[in-house]
């Protein structure tokens, strides 16, 4: 790809795999207007438009007018329309040469479908615009992205019907079949005709029924269990009786092999705790469809957090949970060590659960770089605030050893600034008179009462099992991530169990003192 020369206010908008691409001329006036707007949702009317009247760089000038446009008073609506038409006709060979963080393109596609809804006459323009936009968009294979990009579309057109044909051809595996869910869906904004909806809901079935009967021995037949079971609720809404009743049969047989398949993995749930064969499921579906980080985030939690608080419930045998851990998660890719731990079987059960629903969330679409970034915990941090967007940067682009190095140390900084805040020293005194002094260590910070109570005793317990770093100590970062015989998967396994712990600590940080100070204010 050529080295293309642009303003630095666009650095922060292009993807982070691309930003080489690209000379930032620093020469532009306020660097963060367009990160404030399209990252933050926050802008100055003021300050957009004296900015406008500065700056030089026709990309530039378009963006400030796409703000200006939305922004702007209805009355003012159609001539700032036809000034961003202009614009972007002006720059649209440029325009696709940027490829942008994809929070940018949704928020575009936004701004681009008020001004189709203002301009109708622009529509042809408009709808082949955004097209381009998608052969753009589409290496990101960011599902939510895409069918927004099909509403913009609209009914009938004919690149909404290849996308959504090349779209279909794409979904090869049972992780990746919540995207039908989310093409039927299409039929609320009517977008397909009847005709077209039954054809994608019959191959969503029957891609289903396909994927259940292929599956690898090693494979958890909970998941397939739950995806065959949300497809078989939409059955009756095939008109065909002929191939729904075909279907039925199918599903209904498949559905009995995979209850059999998974019978070991139900009844010693059901012996724990039978809610949680429920909280399970629904976790299933839930994390594969949410639209919301921060919900989604909030399901794992709970899911997480249940299991950790009903350890005495859990452990009453030992035998039994062993054998569950392997039939959950272990498969040919892994071996695991013989340490011995007196928490270990629980743990195991607990993380093997846990890290099924955790690969599910970092399948969804919803959990890329932008939205993390975005989560109101990470924004509100602004002395870390650099330093994890570093982390989450480095994980989104692969780095997952950097990643995994820093998040450690930055979850020891938020437990010292959590003493800070209570007005506690984490200094520690010694010698004979006193009069030598050290900062405590992370192991003495986590035996604090308040510390405990804050994060939660188990919450604290379970993170000291899975970061401990002694090799001589049995956990799941040593004795079973460590296992992998896959490096990319141990990697990325380990680096997003740890990720979403640090994400846990952030949000307990802030739910805990957030309360205070809402207190303090009635």
């Amino acid at each position: 790809m050529e080295t293309i020369k642009i303003s630095e206010k666009f650095k922060n908008l292009i993807d982070e795999k691309y930003r080489n691409n690209y000379i930032f001329d620093t020469t532009t006036q306020s660097l963060d207007i367009f990160y404030k707007y399209f990252y933050l949702g926050k802008y100055d009317k003021e300050e957009i438009l004296k900015e406008l009247e500065l700056e030089t760089e026709p990309l530039a000038i378009l963006f400030l007018n796409l703000i200006k446009f939305q922004i702007g008073e209805k009355k003012e609506k159609y001539n700032n329309s036809k000034i961003c038409l202009e614009q972007l006709k002006e720059q649209e060979k440029f325009f696709y040469k940027i490829v942008f963080n994809i929070c940018i393109y949704s928020k575009l596609i936004d701004i681009l479908k008020e001004i189709k809804n203002v301009r109708k006459d622009e529509t042809n323009f408009l709808d082949n615009f955004v097209f381009s936009i998608y052969n753009t968009i589409k290496v990101f294979n960011n599902h939510n992205l895409i069918i927004k990009v099909l509403i913009f579309l609209g009914k009938g057109n004919k690149n909404g019907i290849d996308i959504i044909n090349t779209q279909r051809k794409k979904v090869t595996n049972i992780v990746k079949i919540p995207f039908y869910i989310s093409l039927l869906e299409l039929k609320k904004f009517q977008i397909l005709d009847e005709d077209l909806y039954q054809e994608i809901l019959v191959e969503y079935i029957e891609k289903i029924i396909d994927f259940c009967q292929n599956k690898k021995e090693n494979e958890n037949s909970l998941t397939y269990l739950t995806f065959l079971n949300i497809g078989m609720k939409k059955l009756n809404d095939i008109n065909d009786s002929t191939i729904r009743n075909s279907l039925k049969e199918k599903t209904k047989s498949l559905s009995e092999q995979l209850v059999e398949a998974s019978k070991v993995c139900n009844n010693v749930i059901e012996y724990i705790d039978n809610e949680k064969v429920n909280i399970i499921k629904d976790n299933y579906k839930y994390i594969s469809n949410e639209k919301s980080l921060e919900k989604n985030i909030k399901n794992l939690e709970v899911l997480l957090l249940e299991q950790l608080n009903n350890l005495s419930n859990i452990n009453k045998n030992p035998s039994i949970l062993k054998s569950l851990s392997k039939t959950i998660y272990l498969d040919k890719n892994r071996v695991i060590a013989n340490k011995e731990d007196e928490n270990k079987d629980i743990y195991d059960v607990i993380t093997c659960m846990f890290l099924h629903l955790v690969i599910l969330f970092c399948e969804n679409p919803i959990f890329n770089s932008c939205e993390t970034k975005k989560l109101k915990y990470i924004l509100k941090n602004e002395e870390m605030k650099g330093f994890l967007d570093e982390i989450i940067e480095n994980y989104f682009c692969g780095n997952y050893f950097t990643c995994c190095s820093a998040i450690s140390p930055t979850i020891e900084k938020i437990i010292r600034n959590t003493y800070f805040k209570l007005g506690k020293s984490d200094i520690e005194l010694y010698g004979k008179d006193n009069s030598l002094q050290k900062r405590k260590n992370l192991e003495n910070l986590l035996k604090d009462n308040d510390i405990r109570t804050i994060y939660e005793e188990e919450f604290i317990n379970y993170f000291s099992w899975l970061f401990n770093n002694d090799i001589s100590y049995y956990n799941y970062r040593n004795s079973v991530c460590h296992g992998y015989k896959n490096y990319k998967e141990y990697n990325k396994i380990e680096t997003t169990l740890q990720l979403f712990i640090l994400i846990l600590f952030l949000k307990k940080f802030y739910e805990y003192f957030d309360k205070i100070e809402e207190s303090k204010k009635k």
